[in-house]
């Protein structure tokens, strides 16, 4: 009886650790230059995103759409844009049409270990924003003005990040109070 009780325990314990040891999926948002994660969205490999900016020049919306490669890595996959001029690809190695929405570019196919984009300032209107689902995150909302980005797809078991939630859910509740 001891003896299926201590089976039963040890199972039981390596269950619990298995389960622990499950890997999280996830896009960092981070503080490009520090480092400091801003953000933690749940994706899994072969998620797709968009981030949408508004271009310094023409001053109208960039679309840019990611998929999660399984090495972890971002593939620029295509790009959108309503105005055509000063900034923008002339001719490239990528297909390229005339939509009624504007152009596009599809079949980039570009991987990347990492994008980094600028938070614009909130005066000039220039919204950066991710989509993912049903998920709208403007930079404006995890980071100031001119804060650079960094977009990286992460992999930690999901003890460690339960804790790193935790603890950021921690510092931003004693912030919130301050």
């Amino acid at each position: 009886m001891i003896r299926q009780k201590k089976a039963f325990i040890i199972f039981i314990l390596l269950v619990a650790v298995g389960f622990a040891n499950t890997p999280v999926y996830y896009l960092q948002m981070a503080h490009n230059e520090t480092n400091q994660s801003l953000k933690r969205i749940s994706m899994s490999p072969n998620a797709s995103f968009t981030v949408e900016y508004t271009h310094s020049v023409m001053k109208t919306p960039v679309y840019e759409q990611y998929r999660v490669l399984p090495d972890l890595r971002l593939l620029l996959t295509e790009t959108r844009f309503t105005a055509y001029g000063a900034g923008h690809p002339e001719q490239g190695d990528h297909d390229f049409e005339l939509t009624d929405k504007g152009f596009r570019i599809y079949n980039i196919n570009e991987p990347f270990a990492f994008v980094v984009y600028r938070t614009a300032p909130e005066e000039t209107g220039a919204a950066v924003t991710l989509t993912y689902e049903e998920q709208v995150i403007p930079f404006l909302s995890i980071s100031l003005e001119r804060t650079p980005v960094r977009l990286s797809m992460k992999r930690d078991p999901w003890w460690l990040y339960r804790i790193r939630e935790g603890s950021e859910w921690l510092m931003n509740g004693s912030n919130r109070m301050n």
